[in-house]
């Protein structure tokens, strides 16, 4: 099946999609229950993990797992489960029971390495739903939940599987498919998931349920509707894709004001001659100086201070990151307590603390919510 259904930009909070697809049956929220897969390995290559963890990290200066969470919340999933392993402790500190994210979260913790499967088999095994939607860490997903439950239920599939867009064919194996790391699991097809042991989704699963006889089916979709981060580039294109869906949106944020497509917080000081070009979050407590030119997709967090005459291009700026006077930031991450000096020149870079501090990106969650 193709996806050609209309995307919701990010920053829209329309409730109810799933109650909409199912009226007059309220039951059908309550059977379903999200899974974040939020403590899968590394990528060896990318530096930013070297900082925080991949579903903290800030998109639109909001931690990549809040846009996970606010989807099953926005779209009538009442109750999730977040699957972070060695870092549950830092999660559930900080994420605690949702509130003000629109879904009950709870959390589960193997001490061994169970693989995604496991990990979502193991999540599953309290509570009466009867369906899972399993994102991975890394993914913003925007495909419109009500279709890809809606796909799910008319194939009768015991497993969905969200793809990379493409022509389909007849002679296309799943094998040869690109998940994009978002599927619905009946529970029956988790109860296959041996309860020991490393199983994989793609080459685990999915085998073993063909051996039984189940049917495995596929969604797919534009890359777009499910943008993935696992490098420092596919990180700036994904931060940058979604400030762009928030110069677009038609939904205020409270405490920030619009000045052409930049969105500035109330606390923030932009002196008068500074020029913004382009889609622009600027968060609250922020500094930017005389003359400086912010050329969008821009994200500059909380507490940040762009000097006088300073250049930052396609950037992201994480809470508390320092640009000086004069300096140059071109496709960069300058991350929390970072500091660019005066006059030098940072391109296609990581700009990293002095001493590793994750405080900057977790401070959002004592009040920098939207």
């Amino acid at each position: 099946m193709e996806y050609n259904s209309t995307i919701r930009g990010l920053g829209e909070t329309e409730g109810g999609i799933v109650r909409d697809a199912h009226p007059g049956n309220p039951s059908v929220i309550a059977s379903i229950r999200g899974i974040v897969l939020a403590g899968g390995p590394s990528y060896g290559d990318c530096e930013l993990e070297q900082i925080m963890p991949r579903p903290m990290l800030p998109v639109a200066t909001r931690p990549l797992i809040c846009h996970i969470l606010s989807w099953f919340g926005h779209d009538g999933v009442g109750r999730a489960t977040v699957c972070a392993n060695g870092n549950t402790a830092l999660f559930s500190q900080h994420l605690r029971n949702g509130e003000g994210l629109k879904v009950a979260i709870d959390y589960t913790e193997d001490l061994m390495p169970r693989g995604p499967a496991g990990c979502a088999h193991d999540a599953a095994r309290d509570g009466g739903e009867e369906l899972f939607v399993v994102v991975e860490g890394g993914v913003v997903p925007q495909v419109e939940l009500s279709v890809l439950l809606e796909h799910h239920r008319s194939t009768q599939a015991a497993m969905t599987m969200v793809v990379h867009g493409g022509a389909a064919s007849c002679n296309r194996r799943l094998e040869d498919e690109e998940p994009l790391g978002i599927y619905v699991f009946s529970r029956k097809s988790l109860s296959y998931v041996s309860k020991t042991g490393f199983c994989d989704i793609k080459e685990g699963l999915i085998s073993d349920l063909y051996k039984r006889g189940e049917k495995v089916s596929v969604l797919r979709v534009p890359t777009d509707v499910a943008p993935r981060i696992t490098c420092r580039s596919s990180y700036l294109t994904v931060n940058g894709w979604a400030v762009e869906k928030l110069a677009r949106t038609k939904h205020e944020f409270e405490g920030h004001v619009k000045r052409g497509d930049a969105w500035i917080h109330q606390s923030a000081v932009v002196d008068e001659s500074a020029k913004l070009v382009g889609p622009i979050w600027i968060g609250p407590g922020a500094k930017i100086g005389a003359n400086a030119m912010i050329v969008g997709p821009v994200s500059i967090g909380a507490g940040c201070e762009i000097g006088a005459n300073a250049v930052v291009t396609r950037s992201a700026i994480w809470d508390r990151g320092l640009v000086g006077d004069s300096a140059i930031v071109d496709e960069c991450v300058v991350a929390s307590g970072a500091h660019v000096p005066d006059q030098e020149v940072q391109r296609k870079s990581v700009c990293k603390p002095a001493s590793k501090n994750r405080g900057g990106i977790l401070g959002w969650f004592g009040g920098n919510r939207r």
